[in-house]
């Protein structure tokens, strides 16, 4: 009987193991819903003394970077761009522009957001403001 308590109290350690590494992971994220003060719409933005143009719209879940790798982030997308477009070679700039027409927006940019180039002449940042 004994034995049998040692078997199934190791049985059960080994379980809230597996269960803390899974939380640690990420896989088993709470992910709570933000306030909802973000205004969708366009947005001109100054950057660097180059005129751009924000806008903050519904998009799909996009990635942030995290030290165990990309994890989904939820939020209002923005997208960048400029008169003649913007090149690929450009994302800083980019994010910087982002920054800009989130907080023109009433939100708060997602700093560890992905930014995706896109051939259009545009950067988008999906869930990069909420």
């Amino acid at each position: 009987m004994t034995r049998m308590t040692q078997h199934m109290t190791a049985s059960a350690r080994s379980l809230s193991a597996v269960a803390l590494a899974l939380v640690l992971s990420g896989c088993a994220v709470i992910h709570t819903p933000l306030p909802e003060t973000v205004t969708p719409g366009a947005y001109p933005v100054q950057v660097d003394g180059q005129a751009l143009q924000g806008e903050v719209r519904p998009g799909p879940t996009g990635l942030q970077i995290t030290v165990v790798g990309a994890r989904p982030i939820g939020g209002q997308e923005i997208r960048v761009t400029s008169a003649g477009g913007l090149r690929n070679d450009q994302g800083a700039l980019a994010k910087k522009a982002a920054r800009a027409t989130c907080a023109a927006a009433g939100g708060q940019f997602r700093e560890k957001a992905i930014g995706k180039y896109d051939r259009a002449g545009a950067w988008l940042f999906a869930g990069g403001c909420a």
